[in-house]
């Protein structure tokens, strides 16, 4: 999709951890430094194995992610406090937009209903649509 749409769509994601999942927030964390160290794809590559991974969650788990893509956790331990304040805005930005979960899609300042599901088929043709004037 990134390369179908290149200079025509800005994704964005935002850190939005449930409180009741004890492991998003270290997740979090480790996305952010993913980001900071890699960039926008090694926050994806690191994003996509924590999600496929969520149910089995743990400090352990998160700890061989990070190592399985060459980061050291302390190392992003001891930047949690500027991720905290990263993805306290984030919430905040997620709580003012009425958010109640994850995953929630906004195209264009309008939340995504996925009547046809999360997948690039079903993105691509709201995109299109959408570039197309008829949304």
């Amino acid at each position: 999709i990134a390369k179908r749409y290149k200079g025509k769509v800005k994704v964005v994601f935002a850190h939005y951890p449930l409180s009741f999942h004890k492991q998003a927030r270290p997740a979090s964390y480790l996305a952010q430094y993913a980001f900071e160290k890699d960039g926008p794809d090694g926050f994806s590559k690191v994003h996509n194995k924590l999600f496929a991974e969520q149910r089995a969650l743990s400090p352990e788990k998160i700890n061989e992610i990070a190592k399985g893509f060459g980061y050291d956790m302390a190392k992003v331990n001891a930047n949690k406090a500027k991720y905290d304040a990263i993805i306290s805005k984030a919430m905040a930005m997620g709580n003012k937009a009425g958010l109640k979960g994850t995953p929630t899609v906004y195209i264009n300042g309008r939340k995504y209903e996925p009547g046809a599901g999360y997948t690039p088929a079903a993105f691509s043709k709201t995109i299109d649509k959408l570039l197309a004037g008829k949304l």
